[in-house]
């Protein structure tokens, strides 16, 4: 796989983990309080792009829908890029892409060391 295009997964994978530890936070927080456990959360954008910090809506149940495919990924609309992934779905002002499966395997998902590395985690070197 090419140098570019394994980076461009790895970001992904790294911002889709953020959003994870963000959404298990947010909803650990709300049913605390007695909130809405599915009401929209601002992940970060999961696109190929170093530093991208740009948010989109959803609620957790649309967030785990489209990560049930792990090929899956959702990035704010004009951050796709398609000579590596495509676009299968469009849920109201974000996109869901889908990278290669075979990038998407070759990448191995990161660890909360990634993580801890540095404080602007979709930065990674």
């Amino acid at each position: 796989m090419p140098y570019s295009e394994r980076r461009m997964v790895e970001n992904e994978k790294l911002a889709r983990r953020v959003n994870r530890q963000l959404e298990d936070r947010v909803t650990e927080i709300r049913r605390d309080e007695g909130a809405d456990t599915d009401a929209p959360i601002q992940f970060f954008c999961e696109c190929s792009f170093l530093g991208c910090r740009e948010r989109l809506e959803a609620s957790s149940a649309e967030y785990g829908r489209v990560h049930s495919t792990p090929e899956h990924f959702v990035v704010v609309d004009g951050h796709e890029v398609l000579a590596v992934e495509s676009v299968v779905d469009r849920i109201r002002d974000f996109l869901v892409v889908r990278k290669r499966a075979e990038a998407v395997r070759a990448v191995p998902e990161p660890t909360d060391a990634d993580i801890d590395k540095d404080d602007d985690p979709t930065t990674k070197e």
